[in-house]
């Protein structure tokens, strides 16, 4: 039987007098195991690295929208109020001079940047499907999920909870949830609300932060 050929790495002085290091076959395998493991781990870090950099920049994405909506929304309460200081000023007391009481208008609350985004909605009979997806890096998400239903001026929400205006203002009176990746969840309509034109979603985090505003009228949602 033929024996294997051993190699050897072997450094010697600069007059080649005697090696000053010798490297055996054992050595020379670890040497090469552990420099493969260094390039692996390198690769393995760049593309951590990549994709924490996509992941931020979806991100931005997300909260520059959320701020467009909020601004929209906004703009919208304050013609709402313009609109509430005019009937003020020319409604007349009613009989018995008791005047009439108009309600004020809550201010849109603030927003602070999301922790999860809500994908793959879609109408189902009396209820929507719907994907809670975690956008927070290497991180678990956690929070409470609301929907509210519109029409004209009528608004129920589910779970059902009490309203500032038609913001829920009990947060952990949600949908709890808590997800490393994504949880799939069903909303149910109410049913005063069946024929509801439109829907926002709500979601607070554990603390009562609201983190996501995501407005959807009907005619948007995909049926199944």
């Amino acid at each position: 039987m033929k024996r294997a050929e051993q190699y050897h790495v072997m450094i010697v002085s600069s007059t080649g007098d005697k090696p000053v290091f010798n490297i055996g076959p054992g050595l020379l395998k670890l040497i090469i195991f552990i420099f493969i493991l260094v390039i692996i781990a390198l690769a393995v870090l760049a593309y951590l690295v990549s994709d924490a950099y996509r992941v931020e920049h979806e991100l931005r994405k997300r909260i520059e929208a959320q701020i467009s909506e909020i601004r929209a929304l906004n703009l919208e309460i304050a013609r709402k109020d313009e609109k509430i200081i005019s009937l003020k000023k020319h409604v007349a007391p009613a009989i018995g001079g008791q005047k009439i009481k108009i309600k004020e208008i809550t201010k849109a609350p603030k927003i602070y940047p999301p922790v999860v985004d809500l994908k793959d909605i879609n109408l189902v009979d009396d209820k929507i499907d719907l994907k809670v997806v975690n956008i927070k890096v290497l991180k678990v998400a956690s929070g409470y999920l609301f929907a509210v239903f519109h029409k004209g001026n009528l608004y129920a929400s589910y779970p059902p909870v009490d309203m500032d205006g038609s913001i829920p203002s009990i947060p952990d009176k949600g949908i709890a949830f808590t997800i490393r990746n994504y949880k799939q969840m069903e909303i149910h309509i109410p049913p005063k609300m069946s024929r509801w034109d439109r829907v926002t979603f709500y979601v607070f985090d554990f603390s009562g932060k609201l983190r996501l505003v995501k407005p959807m009228p009907r005619e948007k949602f995909s049926s199944r």
